[in-house]
């Protein structure tokens, strides 16, 4: 363990916060102040001394907090050929039989890479290599024939489905299954089950179950609506690329059918998983500019590597569909340290306008009606803009109304003829309608 003495450490932009969130006094960049050494940034440079972890030992050695060991070199030899418990050997066993990383499996055991190489290599076992989807597949799907309404399932199944794997022991053997599902809203659980059965015709579903939900582990409770997912079609998600446990505490990354597919594929896939993840659309606290959207992945942090990865994929996927986006990164805690990385995407006009002509929001149906209502105003407030003579530059933001349904666009021509004729010397009249003003007039339409 890090002995826990004080340290030099200078500010800098990348550690301001994280000192200043542990009560540290910020007083200007590139000053010098001390931290107690269990403060530092785990990715800190900073000579620590470190005290080995094995009872009764109590080495200490200088080292970088980066790479800080829990044991010294000598106790490390000794653990790697210490006896293996049974749980420890059964735990190998099943992670070697899935999980792809050495460094995550000796994580999850507590032991070193060496020493699971060594005991998977006496026991026999064979790594794990993530299958790819296979040419003779069942329902007739390959690498370059994936249909977009499978796409877009897999897409919501890696946000708001999950596979669990179940022990059983047989004739005194251990042996495993899975079960699975999809949570949502009932409405768009029922559009998922339609789109189940038509390019599924085969699999049989049972009907949308409505259950409470607790867990103490993942700090959970309330209602939840979920579909009950087949073996048959977990397995085929699973060829698909979709990682077959808890996503959160496994690597793994986006398949290739649909890193080189189309943009008609990709874009199915990201609407999928942005109706399972994504941020409902909102206005600002001023009520006439949306928030930006955003959605959201979340690994432990021992799995950083692998994530990346897999936040690098996503930003090509959005790059592809041309949508302007940014990141954060933020530390957060559910049992275990997390990193939940947050693409937010842009609000402009443009960007907004593509971004709810390219994504299929039917598998939300709350996400799909409030895209709607804000595109509808957003149509009107570009018209009023691209109207007025100081902000000719928004010409290409013009919507063509013919796009909008009733009776939104009967009510962008409201708005739009209202201030045909007035003059003002901002880029809106005081007078245009907030948002909320603007969707109670619009049901006034329908009453």
């Amino acid at each position: 363990m890090i002995e826990n003495s004080w340290v030099d450490v200078r500010w800098n932009v990348s550690n301001k916060e994280h000192y200043m969130d542990r009560g540290y006094h910020f007083t200007k960049l590139k000053d010098v102040f001390q931290v107690k050494a269990l403060d530092l940034q785990e990715k800190s440079k900073v000579k620590v001394t470190v005290i080995c972890e094995t009872e009764g030992c109590g080495n200490k050695w200088e080292t970088r907090r980066a790479i800080a060991q829990k044991y010294c070199r000598a106790c490390t030899v000794k653990r790697q050929k210490a006896t293996w418990k049974d749980d420890e050997i059964a735990a190998l066993t099943d992670l070697y039989s899935y999980m792809e990383d050495l460094a995550e499996i000796a994580a999850r055991i507590g032991r070193t890479e060496n020493a699971v190489q060594l005991k998977a290599s006496e026991l026999g076992l064979k790594k794990a290599v993530r299958k790819k989807i296979i040419a003779d597949d069942p329902y007739g799907f390959n690498a370059a024939s994936i249909p977009e309404g499978v796409a877009m399932l897999f897409g919501v199944f890696l946000g708001d489905g999950w596979i669990s794997r179940i022990e059983k022991t047989v004739n005194g053997k251990l042996s495993y299954s899975k079960s699975g599902g999809i949570s949502g809203d009932v409405e768009g659980l029922q559009n998922i089950k339609e789109d189940i059965q038509r390019l599924f015709p085969d699999i049989t579903l049972g009907e949308i179950e409505t259950k409470k939900t607790h867990s103490p582990k993942y700090g959970i409770t309330g209602v939840t609506n979920r579909i009950s997912i087949p073996t048959a079609l977990l397995n085929h998600f699973i060829q698909m690329g979709h990682p077959d446990k808890r996503r959160a505490e496994n690597q793994f990354l986006l398949p290739s059918w649909l890193m080189e597919g189309s943009n008609e594929i990709k874009s199915k896939m990201i609407s999928g998983y942005y109706c399972a993840e994504g941020t409902c659309f909102q206005m600002q606290t001023n009520d006439m500019t949306v928030r930006a959207p955003s959605f959201s992945i979340t690994q432990r942090q021992y799995l950083e590597q692998s994530l990346n990865e897999l936040v690098k994929q996503f930003s090509q996927l959005l790059k592809d569909l041309s949508i302007e986006f940014s990141i954060k990164i933020v530390e957060t805690y559910t049992k275990d340290k997390n990193w939940k990385v947050t693409f937010s995407l842009a609000n402009n006009y443009e960007n907004f306008f593509r971004l709810i002509k390219t994504l299929d929001f039917r598998y939300s149906p709350y996400k799909a009606e409030a895209a709607k209502q804000i595109f509808a105003y957003y149509a009107a407030k570009s018209q009023i803009v691209h109207r007025n003579r100081f902000s000719g530059r928004h010409t290409k933001f013009l919507v063509d109304l013919s796009e909008l349904d009733e009776p939104y666009r009967t009510m962008v021509e409201r708005v739009v003829n209202r201030f045909e004729n007035a003059k003002f010397n901002r880029m809106l009249p005081c007078e245009f309608p907030k948002f909320s003003e603007f969707v109670k007039e619009a049901q006034t339409l329908i009453d």
